[in-house]
């Protein structure tokens, strides 16, 4: 059952050129340090090209001693044009934020670029959001800048 249930995904992408899921990871460059994000999708409607979007960023605030803030968030992601293979998403999140003892809450919003790689599934994907948290972070900003590429999977 799990193999039909595999091969009826991949006839679905092959037959609609959409993919309903993805997966990727990448690095992030916050303006003070390199961080790391991975996302999730699973494609909602196909007419309109939603997505339940999904991620979480690991972003250093501090080396000496080593502070991780932690964001970790759903929302939508919604296709707004696709030219040749290159498609273009706009995604808003919102959830949970922690770095040590403080937990408060995060939201993002921004632009993402998806580059198909061949017919393989894989895709090379900037990234640009801005997120900002209530978490009370010394030395660092509230609004964060997000820039990355996620190298990701689709099926």
């Amino acid at each position: 059952m799990r193999k039909l249930s595999i091969l009826l995904t991949f006839s679905a992408v092959a037959l609609f050129g959409q993919t309903t899921n993805f997966l990727g990871v990448g690095a992030s460059y916050t303006g003070d340090y390199y961080a790391s994000t991975v996302a999730y999708g699973r494609l909602l409607s196909q007419t309109s090209g939603t997505y339940n979007f999904w991620a979480v960023d690991y972003i250093p605030t501090s080396l000496k001693p080593i502070t991780v803030t932690s964001n970790l968030s759903t929302g939508i992601m919604q296709k707004v044009l696709s030219t040749g293979p290159v498609t273009f998403y706009v995604p808003a999140t919102a959830g949970l934020s922690s770095s040590g003892p403080n937990t408060g809450w995060f939201w993002s919003a921004g632009g993402l670029a998806t580059i198909n790689i061949g017919k393989s599934g894989w895709t090379l994907d900037p990234t640009v959001r801005i997120g900002k948290t209530n978490v009370t972070i010394v030395g660092a900003q509230q609004y964060q800048v997000i820039v990355g590429v996620i190298f990701g999977f689709g099926w």
